[in-house]
């Protein structure tokens, strides 16, 4: 999977709404001016064959998945949001990310979390496996 493929993946979810554990739940908050639901997300790729794994704990994020897709929360000292972006480790075992045309490296997850001094939580959703 490609960064490219992740990105799509993101752009397909509908705000359709989705049933996890029987309860149905929207895909995004309020009609999407919150923002789209983190288990929507995942519920999407686990759909089409992945695994996924929620990490919030950094340090045991592995290096080895296919793609992933990271949450992150900020503040910048006068507004508060929520953001993904999607990221790989490139051949060299750095990991890249992207935010539309902008393009960040970084040695791993806490060296994103630390070089971003805005946010102030994070999850990492890694993306395995898939239908062929």
């Amino acid at each position: 999977m490609t960064l490219n493929d992740v990105e799509n993946e993101i752009n397909e979810i509908s705000v359709s709404d989705f049933t996890v554990g029987g309860i149905v739940s929207s895909k995004t908050y309020m009609g999407g001016l919150l923002g789209t639901n983190p288990f929507a997300v995942s519920q999407h790729f686990s759909s089409r064959g992945f695994d996924v794994k929620w990490q919030t704990d950094l340090s045991k994020v592995s290096k080895n998945a296919e793609a992933y897709i990271i949450l992150f929360a900020w503040y910048n000292g006068s507004a508060m949001g929520a953001h993904y972006q999607a990221a790989y480790y490139d051949q060299y075992g750095d990991l890249i990310t992207t935010n539309g045309p902008g393009r960040g490296s970084y040695n791993d997850f806490m060296d994103f979390y630390n070089n971003n001094s805005n946010i102030f939580g994070m999850v990492v959703m890694e993306i395995d496996g898939g239908c062929p």
